[in-house]
């Protein structure tokens, strides 16, 4: 540091806190869920639980995990309602459906 003061470093220190938290928590789920076709709030849970049981590898795995899951779920009739929570493409479904009755 080239500066007097540790407070330039304190101000470049929150803002890679804050653009990590952002970054982590809002963006990477909606993204990476798209993909998988995961609901965000099943993204973000997979993501908290993965951290708490494995760090950051768990952060990583579990997301394929809980797609993984929800395919397993849609194949068996008694946790299909597990796989429609899990899953976003349920609400896209309805969405339409809506849609095309509101179109008729």
């Amino acid at each position: 540091m080239v500066y007097d003061s540790p407070w330039k470093a304190i101000a470049v220190a929150i803002l890679f806190w804050g653009v990590q938290l952002i970054a982590d928590n809002f963006l990477t789920p909606k993204i990476v869920g798209g993909n998988l076709k995961i609901n965000a709030l099943a993204a973000i849970l997979s993501l908290f639980i993965g951290a708490a049981v494995w760090g950051v590898a768990g952060m990583i795995l579990f997301l394929p995990f809980a797609a993984m899951l929800k395919v397993v779920c849609e194949e068996f009739e008694v946790l299909k309602p597990i796989a429609q929570i899990i899953g976003s493409q349920n609400y896209l479904k309805k969405e339409t459906t809506k849609k095309a009755l509101k179109n008729c």
